[in-house]
């Protein structure tokens, strides 16, 4: 098993040029250890390695009951014990290279950091890759050691410990708890801190958050100590972060909640998607559901449209696409069938006004251009990491997106849009698709962002995993 479950992009100049570094003492070590192992025994009773088991739904399609179960004692399984030695060597190594990576460790204000969720045999790891789009470097810079198997990030930079803007990255998985990392620390081994607390055992029933795997999460701009999870224990949880608890409860879905999104205008508007074939929209001032989508498969993505901010675009498992108005929600706007597996991502970027970035378990990735009444296909190309498991662009660069997969060898890609249409104009001889739409692309655009195809993206690093079960 090697695949890349999820994917986000931090913007330019955020993150701190030297990363703080953590050095802990083996007594600090030990508790990390101690405290790890206590919650992998609980997560082992859940799963029913115990006496006593959560109830789960029967129509568990993704084998969330039993996901990477072992009949081994769970002391066993994958954890932070298994990855130090009994005598922990606190002397500093001595560095007499002179070709030495150190200059790699600066992160450069023109540098995106890249978080990806990379599953390997037992291992869950947060890698944290630097893109540079002027000097084409993309390079894995740290890595952080997750507990569990990530599905969902969420960029943050609010902090309520720090009144400065943070570099921190939200991350839900298979554990019903979600834990904040701060990706401007390297080494660290436990989240700046956590949002939820789960535990099956009756002495320690100090359950608060969800009780089941996070799928999604996304962060309110406006209102910026508010985060929004779903989860498949069917509800939406609308968390305070300066009281670190949930502050609002949505239950008004009759299956797992599969992906949400906040309004990028409207700090009380709340669009979420279920398994139980429906979109809903609230307004979270009033815990109320003002618009309802009824759709014939599960939802699996949904998003705003940022430059007509009444419509909400919808995909679905069987790969079609839809958009509504909300000042009209009875009528479609438009529908297309843009994959032939379920869709995994759904990106629409202000940067780029008409352009929907698509792509699906068919292992293809698609651009359309939706400002006219019927979408229109004007990029579509399979880029070989077989089953695409998530989607992100830039948030600096318009055309550039990230795209992870399930191909062992080949399962993360950083994409140029512009430059793979430029590519394929130039193999046709054929107009630009982008040029025959009513998308506008100025001429500037291309010469500042399309990356000279003699200097592909290097990697100044080679980079192994460093963990072993």
């Amino acid at each position: 098993m090697n695949f890349i479950s999820c994917v986000k992009w931090v913007h330019q100049g955020v993150a701190k040029s030297n990363p703080e570094k953590v050095q802990l003492t083996p007594e600090e070590l030990q508790n990390i250890i101690d405290s790890t192992k206590s919650e992998i025994e609980d997560e082992f009773e859940k799963e029913g390695g115990g006496e006593e088991t959560m109830e789960t739904d029967e129509g568990d399609v993704y084998n969330f009951e039993r996901y990477d179960r072992e009949e081994e004692n769970p002391s066993m399984l994958m954890g932070i014990g298994n990855l130090v030695a009994d005598d922990v060597d606190n002397t500093p190594p001595v560095n007499n290279d002179p070709d030495s990576d150190d200059e790699d460790d600066i992160i450069k204000p023109t540098d995106n950091l890249i978080a990806v969720g990379h599953i390997e045999g037992d291992a869950s790891v947060l890698e944290i890759y630097v893109y540079n789009d002027q000097d084409g470097d993309l390079y894995v810079h740290h890595d952080i050691l997750l507990p569990t198997m990530p599905l969902c990030l969420e960029w943050l930079s609010y902090d309520p410990a720090d009144p400065k803007p943070s570099n921190l990255m939200a991350v839900g998985g298979m554990s019903a708890v979600i834990g904040i990392w701060d990706l401007d620390v390297i080494d660290c081994l436990e989240p700046a801190y956590q949002l939820g607390k789960f535990s099956v055992k009756k002495k320690r029933n100090k359950s608060h958050g969800h009780k089941d795997a996070v799928l999604d999460l996304s962060w309110n701009v406006n209102y910026k100590h508010i985060l929004a999870s779903c989860s498949v224990d069917k509800t939406i949880l609308l968390w305070d972060l300066d009281e670190g608890k949930a502050s609002t409860t949505i239950n008004q879905f009759s299956d797992k909640v599969q992906c949400l999104k906040w309004h990028p205008g409207d700090c009380h508007s709340l669009i979420a998607g279920s398994s139980d074939k429906t979109a809903k929209v609230f307004d979270c001032r009033h815990d109320e559901t003002t618009t309802t989508f009824q759709f014939d498969d599960e939802v699996e993505k949904v998003n705003w449209c940022p430059w007509e901010t009444n419509r909400v675009v919808i995909g679905t498992g069987q790969g079609s696409v839809y958009c509504y108005d909300l000042r009209n929600p009875q009528v479609k706007v438009w529908e297309i069938k843009a994959h032939n597996d379920e869709i995994t991502g759904l990106e629409l970027d202000s940067k780029t006004p008409g352009l929907l970035y698509t792509c699906a378990n068919d292992g293809f990735a698609k651009v359309w251009d939706i400002k006219s009444s019927q979408p229109n296909n004007i990029h579509s190309k399979c880029y070989k990491v077989d089953e695409i498991q998530c989607l992100s662009i830039n948030p600096n660069f318009p055309y550039v997106a990230c795209m992870g997969g399930t191909n062992k060898s080949h399962n993360f890609r950083v994409i140029n849009f512009q430059h793979e249409m430029a590519k394929e104009e130039e193999n046709t001889n054929k107009p630009a698709p982008s040029t025959s739409s009513n998308v506008e692309i100025p001429e500037s655009a291309f010469s500042s962002l399309t990356l000279k195809s003699s200097k592909p993206f290097k990697s100044k690093k080679k980079y192994g995993h460093k963990f072993r079960k």
